[in-house]
């Protein structure tokens, strides 16, 4: 069984975790994990169709760093090593894609970053409940570096962030949205019959 710890450093440690794929703004978060690496570093836990690309894009550096995905029992006790949570959705691809982690991220008690048009559901979820911070999916990296930055230099707001996830991961408890659907659709039926 690997270690679930994340490597001892006095870095901000931002992770992703899931698949490597192509709706990732990843040239934004590498270049920014890049031109951040003074302070901070990026560890992208999963694989898919896009990690070679990222691989490539990531070069020599040690501010990115490939993992291999976890098994899921350990994949919560994985993230929550990290100081920082990443989710994302490159520009075009808003309407096709929407990272359900977001909410299940909640539950960490970490800052989220989101990579998106802050139109998305999940920038939209992270300004809204002040958990974290959005960045555009087509910054040339430097919006994301400078995130990263003010997180590693403000613990007391990577505190806040973290306590405002947590606190909002009740709210969307997987349960009481699922009532909720089905409340809709009981309604939805009712009216059928009604008409």
């Amino acid at each position: 069984v690997p270690s679930l710890a994340l490597p001892a450093t006095d870095k901000l440690v931002a992770l992703h975790a899931g698949e490597i794929g192509m709706r990732g703004a990843w040239e934004v978060a590498v270049n920014g994990a890049k031109a951040a690496a003074e302070v901070a570093e990026l560890v992208l836990l999963g694989d898919g169709v896009d990690a070679d690309r990222v691989r490539a894009l990531a070069g020599d550096t040690d501010a990115v760093r490939i993992e291999p995905r976890l098994a899921w029992e350990q994949y919560t006790a994985r993230l929550v090593t990290a100081d920082v949570l990443l989710t994302m959705v490159r520009r075009g691809a808003e309407g096709y894609s929407v990272p359900s982690k977001t909410y299940e991220l909640f539950g960490c008690g970490k800052p989220i970053v989101v990579i998106a048009d802050p139109a998305t559901e999940p920038a939209r979820l992270v300004t809204e409940l002040d958990c974290g911070l959005v960045v555009a999916p087509d910054d040339d990296g430097t919006e994301f570096a400078n995130a990263l930055r003010r997180l590693a230099a403000d613990p007391a707001l990577r505190q806040r962030l973290g306590a405002n996830a947590l606190a909002a991961k009740d709210r969307y408890r997987r349960d009481d949205q699922f009532a909720k659907v089905v409340e809709v659709l009981r309604v939805a039926a009712q009216r059928n019959t009604d008409s």
